[in-house]
């Protein structure tokens, strides 16, 4: 039996953040899971754009190049309100390049900018729903998880490094 392996695509909004993120957060996540980190010393398996492991191959690019070429079972649209102008279509692009599942995920992700930005539209064709986090002590479910910015912690002035550090719990 010839197993077809998984594809992933992620898209930021340009090579450059796509190759700095891929280098700075997805390669030291992806060279701490032990089998993973094998398969990365193997020749032909890292390149700017991409990761090829036995059984997943995941893609990177910016949007200023336009996305086809690739089927891909799960598709993350990172920060698509900065999507290069260029080709306004990326986002229906890489939607489509799941079409050859019968089972897909697809993510959009950002920070809203503007209420004509491309996350809030599709905010509001979805289903307009919030993730909600779970206080630890009641239980209860207390906050939308992108209202974090109200959580308050105990801090000490660092001076050495000339910022506030987050007091650790005893």
């Amino acid at each position: 039996m010839v197993f077809d392996p998984c594809q992933f695509l992620i898209c930021y909004p340009s090579d450059g953040k796509a190759a700095e993120t891929n280098l700075t957060k997805f390669e030291p996540l992806v060279s701490h899971i032990p089998g993973l980190k094998e398969e990365l010393l193997k020749p032909r398996a890292k390149r700017s754009d991409r990761y090829k492991f036995s059984n997943e191959i995941v893609y990177f690019q910016g949007s200023g190049s336009k996305i086809v070429s690739k089927s891909c079972k799960v598709v993350c649209l990172d920060e698509i309100d900065q999507f290069s102008t260029e080709h306004p279509q990326n986002v229906r692009d890489g939607w489509k390049r799941t079409r050859s599942y019968s089972s897909c995920m697809e993510f959009a992700v950002c920070s809203p900018t503007t209420q004509q930005g491309q996350i809030w539209q599709e905010f509001l064709k979805g289903s307009q729903g919030y993730y909600t986090l779970r206080c630890k002590g009641c239980g209860n479910l207390t906050m939308r998880s992108c209202d974090i910015s109200n959580l308050q912690f105990e801090s000490d002035y660092n001076e050495g490094l000339r910022s506030y550090l987050v007091k650790k719990r005893h």
